[in-house]
This record gives C-alpha cells, sequence and structure tokens, in this order.
C-alpha cells in the first residue's frame, strides 16, 4: 500500500514547494478549494460545496491506477477519487481568474498541478496535492496529503496573506470569508470506464493517462 507523507503545517508545505515557482498555480488552486469548495463543520468534517460527480470545475475521477514504475498513487478504498486542476479540462473555466491567470497553453509547468480528494457521502475524506512528474504520470515523491488542521488554516486566510506566506504573489485578492450555503449531500453513484480516452486540449499535461 502506498505511503503518502502527510503535511500538517503550513511550514512543511512551503517546505515542499507544491505550486511554485511560478507559472505553477498549485498554491492557487489549493487557497480556492478550502475557501470555497468545502467549509469544516463542528465534527471536522470536509462538507463539499462543490459536486465533483458532476465535474464541477473541473473534477472528475482518478482511477488510482498501476503505475508501471511506481505502484498506485494512492492507498485503495471502497469510494471514489476525484482530481481537480487540470486548467484545459471542460469545467474549469468556472475556477476564479486569480486561478487561471498564469496558464499559457503552451508545454510549460502552468498546469502540472493537481488536487486529489476522496469523496463520501457529500463530505471530503482525505485531500492530497501532487504534480506531474512527465506527461504520463504524477510524481509520487511530490505527492501529499493536507491534514485538516492546515485546510482549516488556509480557509480562515485571504490569498494574498496565504500566498505571501507560501513565497508566491497574486493580481487578485479574494476573500476567505465564506458564508456555507447548503452543503451538498447526494449520493454518488459511481461508473468507471476504464476504456475511456482524456478528453483533447492544446495543454502539454493533457494527455496524461491518469487525468
Amino acid at each position: 500500500m502506498p505511503r503518502v507523507k502527510e503535511l500538517s503545517h503550513t511550514d512543511q508545505l512551503k517546505q515542499v514547494g507544491f505550486g511554485r515557482p511560478s507559472p505553477r498555480h498549485g498554491l492557487h488552486l489549493l487557497h480556492w478549494f478550502c475557501t470555497k469548495c468545502l467549509y469544516v463543520n463542528r465534527n471536522d468534517e470536509m462538507v463539499s460545496l462543490c459536486d465533483p460527480d458532476n465535474e464541477d470545475f473541473g473534477f472528475h475521477l482518478f482511477e488510482n491506477r498501476f503505475d508501471q514504475n511506481f505502484g498506485q498513487l494512492l492507498p485503495n478504498i471502497n469510494f471514489p477519487y476525484y482530481v481537480v486542476g487540470n486548467l484545459n479540462r471542460d469545467g474549469a473555466e468556472q475556477l476564479p481568474e486569480y486561478v487561471q491567470e498564469a496558464y499559457t497553453g503552451d508545454y510549460d509547468d502552468s498546469n502540472k498541478d493537481r488536487i486529489i480528494v476522496s469523496f463520501k457521502h457529500g463530505c471530503f475524506d482525505k485531500v492530497y496535492v501532487t504534480e506531474h512528474g512527465d506527461e504520463w504520470n504524477y510524481d509520487p515523491d511530490k505527492t501529499y496529503r493536507i491534514n485538516i488542521k492546515v485546510i482549516k488554516y488556509i480557509s480562515r486566510k485571504k490569498s494574498t496573506i496565504f500566498l505571501s506566506e507560501m513565497g508566491v504573489g497574486s493580481t487578485g485578492t479574494i476573500s476567505c470569508a465564506v458564508t456555507p450555503p447548503a452543503p451538498y449531500r447526494k449520493e454518488v453513484g459511481i461508473k468507471i470506464n476504464n476504456a475511456a480516452e482524456p478528453s483533447s486540449g492544446r495543454g502539454f499535461w493533457d494527455y496524461c493517462v491518469i487525468l
């Protein structure tokens, strides 16, 4: 079973280099996810404000396939994983401008970062950040689970403050004061099509088998 290192403090998140340097978008994506896509209730459950099953914001199934070199990226579970962050994916245009602003559409690092979540009964169970190591695979040595303490910390921060703490800048100022709407509580029915082809697009990372 894969062992994924857990990040329990933002200092660790900064040290591992996720989402840096520019034009990478991972830290912008993570701030959006923590402030706009979930809220943490009194039981420390990460209640979804997005609908991954409906492919909101470019969410789509992550099948956790076996890679010929590294095996599976994440542990096997009995409910689905979803991935978000492909800026060339249908639905990604719903992401805020400050997440998309550095995307070039070229063969560079501006679309390599992703968030992968496990999703059960309307809640995100675990949250991972990762990046593409090449055009086909995510890098297991750059894949980390984000502790809920970090999720809660980011959810209280303005984007400019959080990004500054992480050593990057943003042209946008996003308020993180969230009044949670009615949570998404849909029971999820999953049909995985292993033969499905990835959607076509112009971005370098969009030809990955594991998108």
